[in-house]
């Protein structure tokens, strides 16, 4: 008896966030004589993780504060790529409204970066967590990393971690926060850079 497989994937919607991912998968056989029938469900793991990186850069952070970011943001750049290979990375980089306006070479020294601008104490960081807790693209890359010291990111960090998700931070050594270094899964320092 000759028996024909193909397989059929279901995709449904988790009610925790918009993140698609696959529910089973069910083994369909079609049988030479004609009746159809199941030969048995086969639980399928849900699709692992993509082998991509996704960075978050708080900009900010990363040059000592808003009036920095001008002076030293392709140097960060630099220093940044060097630490850490952006081959097959998406790169976020979130600065606040006044960063924003003085900069306006920044989207030219960050090629292929997505930029987010976030208004108010914090508005940058805010942006760039939610965008590690709601962007499907971060649940879905094997590695993140988190390029601030800021300790606001400790808990995105951790609940990307519980989801098999490594998890490496880039930060100025003096600007770490403790709470960020135990909830990553490895620390990078960035080297110290001039203006």
């Amino acid at each position: 008896m000759v028996l024909r497989h193909f397989c059929v994937v279901r995709l449904t919607i988790r009610s925790a966030g918009p993140l698609l991912r696959v529910a089973m998968m069910q083994q369909y056989s079609e049988r030479q004589s004609g009746r159809r029938g199941f030969d048995g469900l086969i639980p399928l793991t849900p699709i692992g993780l993509v082998d991509r990186t996704h960075v978050v850069v708080d900009l900010e952070n990363l040059c000592g504060g808003s009036d920095s970011v001008s002076a030293r943001s392709a140097g960060t750049y630099r220093a940044l790529t060097e630490v850490i290979p952006f081959h097959r990375s998406q790169v976020v980089v979130a600065v606040g409204v006044n960063a924003w306006s003085q900069s306006p070479m920044l989207g030219f020294e960050w090629p292929q970066a997505r930029f987010l601008v976030g208004r108010g104490i914090n508005g940058a960081d805010l942006r760039l967590v939610e965008d590690l807790i709601d962007e499907p693209q971060a649940q879905r890359s094997a590695r993140v990393v988190i390029a601030s010291g800021d300790g606001l990111f400790a808990e995105p960090a951790l609940r990307l971690r519980s989801r098999g998700i490594s998890v490496s931070v880039v930060a100025v050594a003096h600007s770490l926060s403790h709470r960020l270094r135990e909830a990553a899964s490895e620390v990078l320092y960035l080297p110290h850079v001039a203006a």
